[in-house]
């Protein structure tokens, strides 16, 4: 997934219950239910990421998740075609993408995400991404983005 993880002026939540953790992205009022401990994933899978009004988000791919020490890391394949939007760049992703992410607090008690993007259909060498974010002390909010008709088409 990493998709949602580069906007810095909106909040994340990470919330853990015993079975799943929950990533709530303000940005786009996004929603990821990730698994926790599973032993690899489902045959059939279903996307992780929804958005407000229920609706799954395919080009962010299914996610599992487990603990490695005090590191959370999520695995994260069968993305629908599209593009990687979390390198500053847009690389194109393939069905055939897999991420990992690595989340864990730094010693400045800032939140570390590493992400390691492989894609044989698109890629010679997994692409990587690092980000480091302060704790907020901003409500968590909706971010409400409503489509509105323009010329006669939704946009």
């Amino acid at each position: 997934m990493g998709r949602a993880w580069d906007e810095p002026d909106t909040s994340v939540k990470i919330e853990q219950y015993d079975d799943y953790v929950l990533i709530s992205y303000e940005m786009f009022d996004l929603v990821r239910t990730i698994p926790l401990n599973q032993n690899g994933h489902p045959i059939q899978t279903e996307p992780s990421t929804q958005n407000i009004d229920g609706v799954l988000m395919h080009s962010m791919g299914h996610s599992i998740a487990w603990y490695e020490d005090d590191a959370l890391i999520i695995e994260t394949l069968d993305y629908a075609p599209g593009y990687v939007t979390t390198l500053r760049r847009f690389p194109p992703q393939s069905e055939a993408m897999r991420s990992i992410e690595r989340i864990s607090v730094d010693d400045e008690d800032r939140l570390l995400v590493e992400i390691s993007y492989s894609d044989p259909v698109n890629y010679t060498e997994p692409l990587k991404a690092t980000n480091r974010y302060y704790r907020s002390d901003f409500d968590f909010v909706v971010y409400g983005c409503e489509p509105i008709d323009v010329a006669g088409g939704e946009h």
